[in-house]
């Protein structure tokens, strides 16, 4: 079963939200979320920008993944034709490439609390941007807060800061990253 998620970008009074279909624990989340914040460093003055970037950031990911997974799985036909180009992907509209035509949903409004609560989605995220440029030889810091989506009410878990100068997650919350931990 897929973890859902709900990541909330906001630029000062500016917000959109975005809609996770899988890999929303924050183990993987987080990572990924520090790695965009690094690639996308340059373009994070326009909030559109941002997240139109971070869906392409994700797509690229899964399709990164799919073609990984499809080189090491040999035996399996449909995927043979998938190992020799990246192309070929793009030319057939194929069901069992569903995950790259799914995946990610920009939201029509801000969400409310409500609205959330009731997104059969385990995990939301708030990632507060910079209303500036970025520069990276300024310290500036992006916070993200985590929270669990229960069935009344969102219950913060934990938090992580994002250092533009380090381009590196500086600090989080003790037990929000288990795995990685380990």
């Amino acid at each position: 079963m897929s973890t859902r998620t709900i990541l909330r970008f906001k630029q000062g009074s500016k917000i959109n939200d975005v809609y996770q279909h899988s890999d929303g624990y924050p183990s993987w989340t987080i990572p990924t979320l520090e790695k965009f914040l690094k690639w996308n460093s340059f373009r994070s003055d326009e909030l559109d920008y941002t997240v139109a970037n971070f869906v392409t950031f994700g797509k690229l990911n899964h399709i990164t993944r799919f073609m990984k997974r499809a080189k090491k799985e040999k035996s399996n036909s449909l995927n043979k034709e998938y190992r020799q180009s990246f192309e070929k992907i793009f030319e057939n509209a194929n069901a069992n490439l569903g995950i790259l035509h799914t995946g990610f949903g920009i939201e029509d409004h801000v969400l409310s609390e409500k609205e959330i609560i009731e997104s059969s989605c385990e995990y939301f995220y708030e990632i507060e941007l910079p209303i500036n440029e970025i520069e990276t030889n300024i310290e500036t810091i992006i916070p993200i807060n985590v929270y669990e989506i229960l069935d009344d009410h969102l219950k913060k878990i934990g938090s992580v800061k994002f250092s533009t100068k380090q381009s590196k997650i500086i600090e989080y919350s003790k037990g929000l990253l288990k795995e990685i931990e380990n």
